[in-house]
C-alpha cells in the first residue's frame, strides 16, 4: 500500500517519522517490524522511543484515551467525546486560609478553560458564592445571572455592572463541618482578542447544615465580562468570605 503522510494535532510534526513512511499496514511497519498502534492497560504503556515517533497507545481501562509517542514522552491526543485535556495548575488552600486564589500566565494555546473546584469559606453563614475576575479587572464590568433549585422551590436572579462574575456556590462556616461545595466553570474562546468573554457554570451545589429542604441547593450561572482581551489571569474570591478555608481545591484545565 502507499502511505500518504498527514500532519498531526499540532499541524507541524509528522504523524509518523520519515523512517517509517515506507510501508505501514494494519498498524505495523512492515519494513522494520515495529508495531505502531498498541492497545492495553494504562499501567502497561511502554517506554517512549525516538525511533517510533507517532506510535499510538489505546487504553483499555479508565477513559479509553489515546496517547501518542513523541519520542521523549507520551502526549494525550484524544479523550472520548472531545479534545485533549491538559492540567494547567492546581491550588489547594493551606492553613490559615486565603483571601483569593489566582492563576497567572494562563497559556493561550487552548480553546477552552475548565475549572473544577471544591470550596468552603469562613463566612458566618451556611453558604457563600465563589466569584471570578479576569486580568485583575475589579471594576463594574461583569453581568451575571443565576438559576437555582432547592428541594422545596426554584429561584432566579442576577445583576448587571458588577465587579466580578459567578464561578459557583459553596459551603460556609455554618455548613456541616466536612462539606466543600463542588463547582465547575467554563470559559470558551478565552484566548480570543475579538469577542467578549463569557463563563458558564453548568453545575454548582451546596447543602449547608441540611436541617431544612431549603438548605440543599443546586445552582447554574452565566457571567459576561465586558472586555475582548484574551484572559491571561483568573482570580477567584469569596463574595463575603473573607477567606477560602484550608482544604479548598481549585483545578484549572485547558482543552484543545
Amino acid at each position: 500500500m502507499t502511505y500518504d503522510p498527514e500532519t498531526w494535532v499540532d499541524y507541524t510534526t509528522p504523524c509518523i517519522d520519515a523512517a517509517h513512511l515506507n510501508a505501514i499496514e494494519h498498524g505495523v511497519d512492515i519494513a522494520q517490524g515495529d508495531i505502531m498502534v498498541l492497545r492495553g492497560l494504562t499501567a502497561n504503556i511502554p517506554a517512549t522511543d525516538a525511533e517510533l515517533v507517532g506510535r499510538l497507545y489505546i487504553e483499555t481501562d479508565l477513559l479509553e484515551r489515546i496517547w501518542r509517542d513523541n519520542g521523549a514522552g507520551w502526549d494525550l491526543v484524544i479523550t472520548p467525546g472531545g479534545g485533549a485535556w491538559t492540567l494547567i495548575a492546581e491550588t489547594i488552600v493551606g492553613a490559615p486560609g486565603a483571601a483569593a486564589v489566582t492563576f497567572l500566565a494562563i497559556p493561550q494555546t487552548y480553546r477552552t478553560l475548565w475549572l473544577f473546584a471544591a470550596v468552603r469559606t469562613d463566612r458566618a453563614a451556611e453558604f457563600d458564592y465563589v466569584l471570578w475576575q479576569a486580568n485583575a479587572d475589579g471594576a463594574a464590568n461583569y453581568d451575571r445571572v443565576q438559576f437555582y433549585t432547592t428541594i422545596a422551590a426554584h429561584f432566579n436572579g442576577g445583576a448587571r455592572a458588577q465587579t466580578a462574575g459567578y464561578a459557583g456556590f459553596c459551603e460556609a462556616a455554618n455548613s456541616r463541618a466536612a462539606n466543600f461545595g463542588p463547582t465547575t466553570a467554563i470559559w470558551q474562546d478565552y484566548a480570543s482578542a475579538t469577542i467578549e468573554k463569557t463563563s458558564l457554570v453548568p453545575l454548582s451545589a451546596a447543602a449547608g447544615d441540611r436541617s431544612a429542604d431549603a438548605d440543599v441547593m443546586e445552582h447554574l450561572y452565566s457571567s459576561w465580562w465586558r472586555n475582548t482581551a484574551a484572559i491571561t489571569r483568573l482570580d477567584f474570591i469569596p463574595q463575603t468570605g473573607p477567606n477560602f478555608v484550608a482544604g479548598s481545591r481549585f483545578t484549572l484545565y485547558g482543552i484543545t
